[in-house]
């Protein structure tokens, strides 16, 4: 068991170290959704998805018209002119051809790629991760962009329509550089792996 438990550790390691390099990829920069030619999730989006309360983003009962709207927002010819209704008409024939299930579990994945290769920021004190009740000052996204946007004279403007993923890769490589106290914890799913390696050995070290 302890030898399946790191194997699947290695795994998740390198699957890891793959999606976070597949962001910066010359190659990396498309998917496909139900047939559908997608690009990485931007930080434009994200926002544009949240106000429009995509239930993708808000928990809410998921229905076709979410699946739709978020498969046009992301895909590879979104605002690019021409025939905007004939271009969604044909996103919905490519979606109604497709399993729902499968199609759901693609625009999730796809949506998840943006966060989920990430590590987890500590309190400053290193003693667990940051929470607080307090009304945040600005939006987190608002933050990050501003970090990026400074660090690298962009126009926040600019770094709007950046892969989210990137963003947030950069926010943590610029905090790790700037600020010695900087803290953070490992991927939700590595420490995962890594909690059932120990459980594993303490209860053979009991047996």
């Amino acid at each position: 068991m302890i030898d399946e438990l790191a194997q699947q550790l290695a795994e998740e390691k390198a699957r890891i170290t793959q999606a976070r390099l597949v962001a910066w990829s010359s190659v990396g920069h498309a998917d496909e959704i139900a047939g559908v030619a997608v690009k990485p999730l931007t930080a434009r989006a994200w926002i544009d998805l949240r106000l429009a309360k995509n239930a993708l983003f808000t928990g809410d009962d998921l229905t076709v018209n979410d699946l739709l709207n978020y498969i046009w927002r992301n895909s590879t010819e979104y605002l690019i002119g021409g025939d905007v209704k004939q271009r969604k008409e044909a996103i919905k024939k490519a979606v109604e051809s497709k399993d729902a299930l499968e199609v759901y579990g693609d625009a999730t994945e796809h949506l998840n790629a943006a966060f989920e290769t990430l590590a987890i920021e500590q309190s400053t004190g290193g003693s667990g991760v940051s929470r607080s009740n307090k009304f945040p000052a600005t939006e987190g996204i608002v933050s990050a962009i501003d970090e990026v946007a400074h660090r690298y004279g962009q126009a926040p403007q600019s770094v709007l329509d950046w892969p989210l993923c990137q963003i947030l890769q950069l926010q943590t490589a610029i905090r790790i550089a700037t600020l010695p106290e900087y803290k953070t914890l490992e991927p939700e799913s590595v420490r995962s792996i890594k909690r059932e390696i120990l459980i594993q050995l303490n209860n053979n070290g009991q047996s």
